[in-house]
């Protein structure tokens, strides 16, 4: 039975058995005294969970000893040996969607380093695997939306960004990749509505000053707007104008 906990920052509930909250990845680290959180419901259920599975009598500290190579192996990029790794600790704790969808990214990378399409569908399924435990999980989304787009899927890895945005709109990232995608469909006037997200999320720059001089005009009904949709007719295509 899987139990449930609420993140600290954004009191967003997520299982208990991931270590970061899937919706603004605040780190749940349940090895520090001076948390602070500490002593809280939230992570006495954390810390319980946790004990349970680091059962001295059990001696199940190797799963986590297979978790942490992993993750070195991935800092260093051997991906394949990572994935070794993470199959270790997968065969334990199945369920645990950080995991998966890490594995995911390094099959992603493998298809990129080696030029081998096919690992993108690999990475694909562990993210669909991710997804259904846990379909509030931003960076699985995000993820399956590069792949999908490396695959020239473009229409599919747009309704992955738009899931991850539901999750976390505050992220330039996705909206940069769904406007690339956008773009790659010939939908340019979306693609630059995705750009000037990205430039009000990220636009403490001098490009960004220069790019919120723009003006643009509603295709629909003509109204003068720089948002992402028309404040009058919710039109989200646009023109640039003088």
């Amino acid at each position: 039975m899987t139990d449930w906990i609420n993140c600290i920052l954004c009191n967003n509930r997520f299982a208990a058995f991931m270590n970061a909250c899937p919706k603004c990845g605040t780190i749940v680290d349940v090895t520090k005294e001076n948390d602070i959180n500490n002593g809280s419901d939230a992570n006495k259920l954390r810390n319980n969970n946790i004990s349970a599975n680091n059962d001295n009598t059990n001696n199940n500290y190797a799963p986590y000893a297979w978790l942490e190579k992993g993750n070195s192996l991935f800092q260093l990029h051997l991906y394949e040996e990572a994935i070794r790794c993470y199959d270790e600790y997968l065969k334990v704790y199945s369920d645990d969607v950080i995991v998966l969808t890490s594995r995911g990214v390094c099959l992603d990378w493998i298809g990129f380093k080696f030029n081998q399409p096919d690992k993108y569908n690999e990475a694909i399924e562990y993210y669909n695997k991710a997804i259904a435990i846990e379909p509030n999980y931003y960076n699985v989304w995000y993820n399956k939306g590069l792949c999908l787009h490396k695959l020239q899927r473009y229409n599919e890895a747009i309704e992955a960004y738009d899931k991850a945005i539901e999750i976390n709109p505050n992220n330039p990232a996705v909206w940069l990749e769904k406007g690339k995608s956008l773009s790659w469909l010939g939908k340019y006037n979306g693609s630059i509505a995705c750009y000037d997200k990205v430039i009000e999320l990220d636009g403490n720059s001098e490009i960004g000053d220069r790019a919120s001089s723009l003006h643009y005009y509603c295709v629909d009904c003509g109204t003068k707007h720089n948002k992402i949709e028309c404040p009058k007719c919710s039109s989200k295509i646009k023109k640039l104008g003088d």
